[in-house]
């Protein structure tokens, strides 16, 4: 009995070993995750024209915006700092097939999280890094003060966005009538309404802010107030790669939570080598060890990100808020402690 017993014992241990060492394998066995690692680079969509606050081209030709540090935060955390990512130019409605063949790695295109998507196109979708609902935008001069006066006008709006569906919904459920024009890409919409082709512009109200303050400046544009909808902007991957959206999760999770503690790109690296740090900040920085634990990630993957692009308050901040051109309020994109619907999964 107590051999029997023993061998019970044994086999519990050496179960529990094979555990343990499969969790700990799991994010370097995502087929994604190698991919990256051998060829020494993330290749992340871009759209073929720019897309103010998300994508824009600098002088020297190189690509920033949110989205932009979006994909190099999740480099920097796979491939450590200064990562090489490769920006593919893909139009809005050809990002999904891209996925798919495996021509890119992620989505990080100003992309909404929708159960069609999910659970129909072959995607999983990470925690949302965004949130942004979709808004009207009139000339003033139209004095339009809600979208129940738009009866009869015409509406432009990029082609197979969900805010297009979205837009449809709506003005049917205010019985409003209305002829939709739509485009392959936000720089044709933007185009047809500068030029007077349609009464009123959709798109998500971060876009449009970008717009009033800047290309669209004069004559003065009005944001009506309605809602369409509050969409949770999220990357997606594909299907069935489990630790590499693991990685892309606690990536975000790392930029929140940098925020909280007050970690910035200024003082990342006081905060990582001050004795009287906390444990928490200790232990996101890598200071002590196990954050890269089961992700396939080195312990300095969180470190390297926020030196790389900063907490998701300074991302915010340059390519929307108040250090960008744009001065857009974050509105819910800030802390739950502060009134919005940002938080973090527990680093233990």
């Amino acid at each position: 009995m107590k051999s029997f017993i023993k061998k019970l014992m044994l086999i519990a241990g050496a179960a529990t070993v094979l555990a343990s060492a499969s969790a700990q394998a799991a994010g370097p066995n995502s087929p994604t995750l190698q991919r990256i690692k051998a060829r020494g680079s993330l290749v992340c969509p871009v759209p073929t024209s720019p897309y103010l606050g998300f994508f824009e081209v600098g002088s020297n030709g190189s690509w920033h915006g949110l989205d932009i540090d979006i994909c190099k935060s999740v480099a920097t955390a796979i491939l450590g700092p200064n990562p090489k990512v490769n920006f593919s130019a893909v139009s809005w409605a050809d990002r999904f097939p891209a996925l798919q063949s495996g021509s890119i790695d992620l989505i990080a295109m100003f992309t909404s999280w929708t159960r069609s998507r999910d659970s129909k196109l072959g995607f999983q979708f990470s925690n949302p890094y965004l949130f942004a609902g979709v808004r009207l935008m009139v000339p003033a001069a139209l004095n339009v003060k809600s979208a129940k006066q738009l009866d009869g006008a015409t509406i432009c709006a990029v082609a197979g966005s969900t805010g297009d569906r979205q837009l449809v919904n709506y003005l049917r459920a205010i019985n409003v009538k209305y002829k939709m024009l739509t485009f392959e890409n936000f720089t044709d919409v933007v185009s047809a309404y500068k030029n007077k082709r349609c009464d009123a512009l959709s798109a998500a109200g971060p876009g449009l802010a970008v717009l009033r303050a800047g290309e669209l400046k004069t004559p003065e544009q009005v944001i009506l107030p309605d809602v369409v909808s509050m969409e949770p902007i999220s990357v997606a991957v594909r299907q069935g790669d489990d630790a590499f959206l693991d990685v892309v999760n606690w990536t975000f999770a790392a930029l929140i939570e940098a925020q909280r503690l007050g970690i910035t790109q200024a003082n990342v690296d006081a905060k990582r080598s001050d004795p009287n740090s906390s444990a928490e900040v200790k232990y996101l920085l890598g200071a002590s060890p196990g954050v890269g634990e089961g992700l396939g990630l080195s312990d300095a993957w969180a470190y390297d990100v926020i030196k790389q692009v900063g907490n998701y308050s300074e991302i915010y901040a340059r390519n929307l808020g108040d250090k960008s051109p744009y001065k857009l309020p974050p509105g819910p994109n800030t802390l739950w402690t502060q009134g919005g619907l940002l938080y973090s999964p527990t680093f233990d």
